[in-house]
C-alpha cells in the first residue's frame, strides 16, 4: 500500500520539529493535504533550516504564474483561502531549495483579499 501524503507530512513533520527545522507555533497541527481532501488546519507556515523561512506566493497554481509576494521570517504565514487548506491542485513542479525533492502539490491561499497560490511542501500547514 502506497503512503498518504499526510502521513508522509505527518512524519516530516515531527522528525523537522524534533530537530528544530520547524518555525511552527506549538498549537499548529499537520493537516490532511491530499488532493480533493478536507484539510483540517487554516495557514500555511514558512519552515527554518534549508527552506530560509520563505516561500513564494503566485496567482495560479504552478510556476509559470507570477509571483505577487514572498511571505518571509520565522513563523510567518498566510491564511488558506477555504479556512481551511482544501483545493489543493498537482500542477507544475517545483523544489523548494536547490537539489530538493521535487513535488508538484499547490495550495490554494489568502492574500489581501485575493486568491493566490503556494507550493504546499515549500512551508508547512498548521491552524
Amino acid at each position: 500500500m502506497r503512503p498518504r501524503f499526510k502521513d508522509i507530512l505527518s512524519v516530516g513533520a515531527a522528525t523537522a520539529a524534533a530537530v528544530g527545522l520547524l518555525a511552527v507555533p506549538a498549537t499548529a497541527r499537520t493537516a490532511e493535504t491530499s488532493v480533493g481532501a478536507k484539510a483540517k488546519s487554516g495557514r500555511l507556515y514558512t519552515m527554518s533550516g534549508k527552506y530560509e523561512n520563505k516561500y513564494n506566493v503566485r496567482t495560479g497554481p504552478g510556476t509559470g504564474y507570477r509571483v505577487v509576494a514572498t511571505v518571509r521570517g520565522k513563523g510567518k504565514s498566510l491564511p488558506c483561502w477555504y479556512n481551511v487548506c482544501k483545493g489543493v491542485k498537482r500542477k507544475s513542479y517545483y523544489r523548494c531549495y536547490a537539489k530538493g525533492e521535487r513535488a508538484n502539490e499547490w495550495v490554494p491561499l489568502s492574500y489581501k483579499g485575493r486568491k493566490v497560490w503556494a507550493a504546499m511542501n515549500c512551508g508547512a500547514l498548521g491552524r
